[in-house]
């Protein structure tokens, strides 16, 4: 449900730094008419340095994903051998938690690791052209879906 102001509280997976994939999420939700989130990830999680390096310890982590109505997972940092454990575990977290999980695939993938297609409560696939454009109602529709609680 969101928060009391509306806004739809949503956790993006991350690895401690900017993300393509995720910024160009960002871009989406901020255009998209009428729509309300609230990032659940602090800037300073993504600022580099000892601030950073906190924001990514498994409690924070927790933390941020227990604030979340939805997680939204970014298909693309599982392809990142640097950042595919620490996503896991942010999967893996939601899942224990009771969060609805919403992956974005970008264009042409083809093979969803199975643990995510079977933890996944709705999968988005970018849109055919360009691997990190989502059609912005789809996403917005699946967060407030899975955010009234509907899976």
């Amino acid at each position: 449900m969101p928060s009391g102001d509306g806004a739809y509280r949503v956790f993006i997976t991350h690895a401690g730094r900017p993300h393509v994939d995720r910024t160009a999420l960002l871009h989406l939700l901020e255009s998209a008419p009428g729509f309300r989130y609230s990032d659940c990830t602090p800037a300073r999680a993504l600022s580099g340095g000892a601030a950073t390096d906190e924001a990514l310890t498994h409690d924070a982590l927790e933390r941020q994903i227990a604030r979340a109505d939805v997680a939204v997972v970014l298909a693309a940092m599982l392809l990142q051998h640097s950042s595919r454990e620490l996503v896991r575990f942010q999967v893996e977290t939601a899942r224990r938690l009771g969060k609805p999980i919403l992956v974005l695939t970008p264009y042409g993938t083809v093979d969803i690791p199975r643990y995510l297609e079977d933890r996944a409560d709705a999968i988005i696939v970018a849109t055919k052209g360009d691997p990190r454009v989502w059609e912005t109602a789809e996403v917005v529709s699946a967060i407030v879906r899975l955010g009234d609680g509907e899976r």
